[in-house]
């Protein structure tokens, strides 16, 4: 009986000589992450053609980013009016770089009756932020069509579909 209590213990001191010898080391490692403030986007201008007629031929409006139509085909603006581009700032932290796009497909409705807008790409992007709110501005092409239904036609009326702006750090 001894005996096997000798051969226990001696396994047990070669089983701590062998686990003693093994050991693990530790290091403490860091992690970081900087948090870049939001953009905010805020619409400050709504896109205006003003009073509109397609004529007997319809044709298309185009407006510039800072305003102006020059009318094609039979399409006119009643009274020479210049049009109001859309228009909406954008601030974000400084130095950064921002990537502005539009929908390129709205659609004015005046509840029955459409009208399609083809939106310009934003000439501002990509913009580099500043940390202050920096207006932009984007004009499209409005289609009219010939005899046109007259009416109130907006992208928030029943049937058409939103200017959408999205912005996103680069």
């Amino acid at each position: 009986m001894n005996n096997v209590k000798l051969k226990i213990g001696a396994i047990a001191v070669i089983a701590g000589i062998y686990s003693a010898g093994a050991s693990a080391e530790t290091a403490p490692g860091e992690a970081t992450a900087y948090v870049v403030e939001p953009l905010t986007i805020t619409a400050v201008q709504t896109m205006d053609f003003g009073d509109i007629s397609g004529g007997t031929g319809g044709g298309t409006l185009p407006m510039l980013d800072g305003g102006g139509i020059t009318p094609t085909g039979d399409a006119i603006v009643i009274g020479g009016g210049g049009g109001t581009p859309l228009g909406f700032s954008i601030t974000g932290e400084a130095t950064y770089s921002v990537v502005i796009s539009v929908t390129s497909a709205p659609v004015l409705s005046n509840g029955t009756q459409t009208m399609n807008l083809a939106m310009n790409a934003v000439a501002a992007s990509p913009l580099t932020t500043n940390g202050l709110a920096q207006p932009i501005t984007v004009g499209g092409t409005l289609t009219v069509a010939a005899g046109q239904a007259g009416g109130s036609y907006s992208t928030n009326n029943a049937g058409g579909t939103p200017v959408v702006i999205t912005a996103n750090y680069k």
